[in-house]
């Protein structure tokens, strides 16, 4: 994960991933890949997600792929 340069009440993180996914009847695996990027806010003294970015960097998926595994 990186951060870069924080501002008083404002974060931006950078980060990677890898979701592993297990097909049971076929006996087979396959891992998606990507990266993240989060907009952080400090509002009334909690932090806030104000910006999320998901980039899926592997382009094959063997089968539909379900929201939730990222």
């Amino acid at each position: 994960m990186a951060l870069d340069t924080p501002a008083e009440n404002r974060l931006r993180l950078h980060s990677s991933w890898t979701t592993q996914v297990f097909f049971p009847r076929q006996k087979l695996q396959h891992a998606c890949f990507g990266l993240s990027e989060h907009l952080l806010e400090r509002v009334d003294g909690q932090w806030r997600i104000m910006k999320k970015r998901v980039a899926l960097q592997n382009d094959y998926i063997p089968s539909m792929l379900d929201v939730y595994c990222i």
